[in-house]
């Protein structure tokens, strides 16, 4: 992990361990990475930050959604990375995202086909941000099945402090 002027970004590794996440719904698919790839899908959310000059974290998730998405640095699970790999960063910098899994499906399917306003991260980060609350707000008690998934799909994260 990476922490750039108080946001904290997740490095390549951070994407990989994402990806074998995702995978492991699925044993039988193969794990591969093209590592061009995913050092520019991993850039992308810092890189908007810079030059759009935006502290919005819930835009920053959706730029990492977005990239992970349809950047195709892995051969499988390139949707499902995207969503965990955002999750996590919105966890990391303070916020537990927990939308509904039809959600996830559409909009995941959305992006990736290209749909115009699910590729734009302005309009995405209203999605994150509407199922999105704080860290310490959060009461797993309250959705045990999200709890669920996020545990099924947690990620060994390096936290650098």
């Amino acid at each position: 992990m990476d922490i750039v002027e108080g946001i904290r970004y997740l490095d390549c590794d951070d994407l990989i361990e994402c990806n074998k996440a995702a995978l492991g719904v699925t044993p039988n698919e193969r794990h591969v990475v093209n590592h061009e790839k995913l050092s520019g899908v991993q850039a992308r959310p810092s890189q908007h930050r810079y030059y759009e000059q935006c502290e919005d974290i819930f835009f920053l998730a959706a730029v990492l959604f977005i990239a992970v998405n349809k950047g195709h640095a892995f051969e499988n699970g390139n949707k499902r990375t995207g969503f965990i790999a955002s999750q996590v960063f919105l966890t990391l910098n303070g916020y537990h995202f927990s939308p509904t899994e039809e959600d996830s499906l559409i909009i995941a399917e959305q992006v990736a086909v290209g749909c115009k306003e699910h590729n734009d991260p302005w309009i995405l980060s209203s999605w994150f941000k509407s199922f999105s609350c704080l860290n310490e707000d959060y009461n797993s008690e309250e959705d045990p099945a999200v709890e669920k998934i996020i545990l099924s799909h947690s990620v060994s994260i390096k936290v650098v402090e």
